[in-house]
């Protein structure tokens, strides 16, 4: 686990479902390397650092996931926390051979958001990035 924080670039709608405690689950088609902390960097229009995180546990699936009956229910029941039907799971995975559904905890929503800057970025993480600094 490497000691600085990730940089995890969010879209503001799926931000502000994390940031209100509805959306608990992360999903994304390439594996992010655990840290202990993860900073949500809202992209525009808000481009600022909005909230921390921690990862408490790690689901991983396989292309199969979403091509078998089975998996329906699997991803139904991940639906209310991802706040991604089925169908939309399918069309993000894409050709991706595996999702990876990183649990959301101890969330914390920052009062003043921080800027790039603050955590000794120059330009926005493309998916994630390190940290460079920690923030307080």
């Amino acid at each position: 686990m490497n000691d600085m924080p990730i940089v995890i670039s969010i879209k503001p709608k799926w931000a502000d479902l994390i940031k209100k405690g509805i959306k608990t689950i992360e999903v994304r088609k390439y594996f992010i390397p655990l840290a202990e902390k993860w900073y949500v960097y809202e992209s525009s229009p808000v481009k600022r650092i909005t909230a921390s995180f921690e990862v408490t546990s790690i689901r991983r699936f396989q292309r199969g996931f979403v091509d078998t009956v089975p998996s329906l229910q699997c991803a139904d029941s991940f639906s209310s926390e991802t706040r991604l039907s089925f169908d939309e799971l399918k069309k993000y995975m894409g050709s991706a051979l595996i999702l990876n559904l990183y649990k959301i905890g101890y969330l914390k929503v920052f009062d003043t958001p921080y800027t790039l800057a603050d955590v000794g970025l120059t330009h926005a993480p493309q998916s994630w990035c390190y940290a460079k600094k920690v923030l307080p």
